[in-house]
């Protein structure tokens, strides 16, 4: 088993798309809400140039997904995408993409980061050192808010 951090290809878009699906679809989400989400979840070949996405391969497929989100005159980034194939939660694949994102965060000289967050993985987020600083409305349901978490970078970033 081998794995490699890399940026996707624009030929993954449907592999990526499949994966932010499928891991949100195993957090208990039925199809109707799923249906609701699917094309706030489909990732374009104009998504990847618009964010550094970051990937983890295992031996030839991603497996997990990242995307940072860069506003380098407030000196700030959004994290966009977070998913990881939802049979390899808690086996570390996470981490390593956020290592990753945080490497280029601090790369790119970022202060802070934002994210909207999916209820469920508030926590996770919170072990990285994100604090909710309020709420958003969601991008696929009326009337749905979602978490609005913080990093100052500088303070705690790893899990």
């Amino acid at each position: 088993m081998s794995d490699t951090m890399r940026r996707p290809r624009a030929d993954e878009c449907d592999h990526i798309t499949g994966l932010c699906l499928n891991s949100k679809r195993s957090l208990g989400y039925d199809e109707a809400f799923m249906a609701q989400c699917e094309d706030e979840l489909t990732v374009t070949p104009g998504d990847l140039e618009n964010a550094e996405f970051w990937g983890l391969d295992r031996d030839g497929q991603l497996i997990g997904v990242g995307a940072l989100r860069l506003d380098l005159e407030k000196r700030e980034g959004e994290i966009k995408t977070f998913f990881i194939a939802p049979d390899l939660r808690g086996s570390g694949v996470g981490r390593l993409i956020w290592a990753q994102l945080l490497e280029r965060a601090g790369a790119h000289g970022l202060k802070r980061l934002t994210l909207t967050s999916e209820p469920l993985s508030t926590g996770f987020y919170e072990k990285l050192g994100f604090a909710v600083i309020g709420q958003e409305p969601s991008g696929s349901i009326e009337g749905r808010f979602l978490p609005l978490m913080e990093l100052k970078l500088g303070e705690r970033t790893s899990a």
